[in-house]
């Protein structure tokens, strides 16, 4: 065999690791969550009153949701006494009540049900019930109306068939 031929086999292992690579990327991404946003954990992610309000209604409910469920397992862990947490805690309200006030302002004055909800929320549960109320604030035409089931109308003997059902003529 010549220095420069390849083996048949040789040949395909050595494109195999590539293919395995490319198949597996396709693979793993469609799994991978469409938008990825960063979580409220700490005060250091609490966003300025400017930007709060430039944000728009399902923005601020998402923000005000992720600070009630981590104010929610903050609170679970809350009874170690460590004033950390505590801290945290405190900080967590404070900026559920300045996104409450941001909302309430945009509402006319009047908080809506899911935002009083998510400020009084001190567990997972709690929070998961304003994002339901939240979903549920839709405009009913959104939703499609159902349909009143209806007898089956019988048709009328002297009523004329399609020429492919109407019987042979005699």
């Amino acid at each position: 065999m010549r220095p420069n031929e390849q083996r048949p086999n040789e040949a395909r292992s050595r494109g195999l690791p590539i293919a395995v690579a490319v198949v597996s990327l396709v693979a793993v991404l469609p799994l991978r969550p469409a938008v990825l946003h960063a979580r409220w954990l700490s005060p250091q992610d609490s966003r300025s009153t400017a930007e709060l309000a430039a944000l728009a209604m399902n923005d601020l409910f998402n923000e005000a949701f992720d600070v009630c469920v981590r104010r929610a397992m903050l609170e679970k862990d809350a009874g170690r006494g460590e004033a950390r947490i505590d801290a945290a805690i405190t900080e967590a309200s404070r900026y559920l009540d300045a996104i409450a006030a941001i909302v309430t302002e945009r509402q006319g004055g009047q908080t809506p049900g899911w935002m009083t909800e998510m400020a009084a929320a001190h567990t997972a549960k709690t929070c998961q019930q304003a994002f339901r109320r939240f979903l549920a604030r839709a405009p009913a035409a959104a939703t499609p109306a159902r349909r009143k089931a209806t007898a089956a109308r019988r048709r009328d003997p002297q009523e004329q068939l399609p020429p492919w059902l109407a019987p042979p003529a005699q």
